[in-house]
Formats: C-alpha cells, structure tokens, sequence
C-alpha cells in the first residue's frame, strides 16, 4: 500500500507536470496506475478492491484533471498566438498608414510649392499686363496727341492726305474733296 500510495503521489505529481502534453502525461499515468488498479480490482480480497476502485477512481479523476489542464492551455496558447498575429497586423497596418501619411505629406508639400510658383506666376503676369496696359494708354495718348497735331497741321496748311491701296484698290483721303472739290 505504501508503494501504491507513493505511485499514486508521483501520478499526480506528473499530471500536474506533464497536463501540458497529454501524449506524454498518458504515456506515464497508465503504466503507473492502470497495471496496479487492475491487480488490486481482481484480487480476491475485498480491501485490495476497495483500493482498486480508489485507483481506477483517482486514474479516472487523473485523466479528467489533465484533459481540462490541457484543453486550458492549449486554449490559452491559440489565443496568445491570436493575438500576437492581431498585434503583427496592427503594427504592419501601423506601417502602412505611417507610409501613406507620409507621402500624404509630401503631396500636400508639393501642392503647396505648385500653389506657391503659381501665385508668383500670377502676381507677374498681372505686373506685366498693367504694365502693357500703362504702356498702351500711353501710346493711345502720344498718338491721340500726334493726329490731333496732324489734323491742325493739314488743316492750317491747307493741305490733305491720300493713300491708295493697290491690292484692293481703296483710297482713303482726308479733305481732298473739300479742298479739290
């Protein structure tokens, strides 16, 4: 019985020990228990059956224990690993939004600088038209200025002016009719 008993205490010490494997566990608690409780169930004596059944009871209770501890572990490793590959896709979608926000960045920069060339572009073209347009108004002025200088010339000389073009055969003149009649 002391030996039954120490045999027992190491099952169960391995139970808790090899829980994790169930192969390994069932590879050590059946040739310890299973021979003894069997021996001990057909023996002819009814204390040997007595702790027979307490054996087969305690093989029974042994295996349950392990097959919960393992199927607990086993639970826990599927989810620690569930949740490492979670956080590996989060750090790669990490990654990946970091990537786009930084060419985002840059697209927002480089529109920024179009923006910025295009404004300057704009600011002179608008110098460049007052300036053709004060140019203009200057050269409509002077040539205003210089007819009006021709007419009181033609005028006081009482002379006139014809031009004849050829290609399409138009004259233009100006007081020959008045002059000339």
């Amino acid at each position: 019985l002391l030996l039954y008993a120490l045999i027992t205490l190491a099952a169960a010490c391995a139970t808790v020990a090899y829980a994790v494997n169930l192969p390994a566990l069932l590879s050590f608690i059946l040739p310890c228990l299973l021979p003894t409780s069997l021996f001990l169930l057909l023996h002819e004596n009814e204390m040997f059956n007595v702790w027979g059944n307490l054996g087969a009871l305690l093989l029974a209770a042994l295996l349950t224990m392990a097959w919960q501890v393992n199927r607990l572990v086993h639970r826990g490793l599927m989810q620690r690993f569930y949740n490492q590959a979670l956080l590996e896709r989060q750090e790669q979608a990490q990654r990946h939004s970091e990537s786009l926000n930084h060419k985002l960045a840059l697209e927002v920069e480089q529109r920024r600088q179009a923006e910025a060339q295009l404004r300057a572009a704009h600011d002179q073209l608008e110098r460049r038209v007052a300036e053709r347009t004060h140019e203009l108004d200057e050269a409509t002025a002077l040539l205003g200025k210089s007819q009006a200088r021709l007419a009181m010339s033609l005028e006081a000389s009482e002379l006139g002016l014809w031009d004849w073009d050829l290609r399409t055969d138009e004259v233009h003149h100006s007081k020959l009719q008045e002059l000339l009649g």
